[in-house]
């Protein structure tokens, strides 16, 4: 809740230091793959095909977190089927993207996902705890990085969670890793 405090009154500080995008992927899917195989889903992970380490300058907790963020509300909503994750090469940018095959999010609830505190559904509160917190926290950290998220979901079928990240001097190879 100070972090959501923090955000709301502008004062966070990033901290750009060299972020290495491979290991960062890694540590997501070694977090979230217990659980998942706990509900016996499966994790995905689309990790891009490097001889050697990617790195670029960001502040690396806060994408972290805004992965981490994605992942878990992916996992946690997720009973069934798969959660996906991972980057790409896009226009000069990298584009990450999380996607699962959970309950999703009903139309009337979009609008408010991103907002503090906001949780879609009331009935689900028990059943999925939590502080409402996480999307707009991510949504916070992409937006202090210079991108943008976006999301579709359907009630059933799951969400597909975007954001796009500016980065000039790194490409992306067009192959991919795939972990699971």
């Amino acid at each position: 809740m100070v972090e959501i405090s923090k955000i709301e009154a502008k004062i966070v500080r990033l901290i750009i230091k060299e972020t290495d995008l491979i290991l960062m992927l890694h540590r997501v899917y070694d977090k979230f793959k217990p659980a998942a195989d706990e509900k016996n889903i499966l994790i995905i992970c689309n990790v891009p095909l490097m001889r050697k380490r990617l790195s670029f300058s960001t502040d690396g907790y806060k994408l972290f977190q805004t992965l981490n963020n994605l992942v878990s509300n992916a996992v946690k909503f997720t009973n069934e089927g798969h959660v996906e994750f991972g980057c790409m090469r896009k226009e000069g940018m990298i584009e990450f993207c999380v996607s699962d095959t959970g309950i999703g999010i009903s139309a009337e609830h979009q609008p408010n996902i991103f907002k503090p505190f906001y949780q879609a559904e009331k009935q689900y509160n028990k059943r999925y705890e939590g502080t409402g917190l996480g999307l707009s926290i991510a949504r916070a950290y992409i937006e202090l990085l210079g991108g943008e998220i976006s999301f579709s979901s359907e009630p059933g079928k799951g969400s597909v969670f975007c954001f796009v990240y500016l980065v000039l001097e790194y490409e992306l190879p067009d192959k991919m890793l795939l972990l699971h």
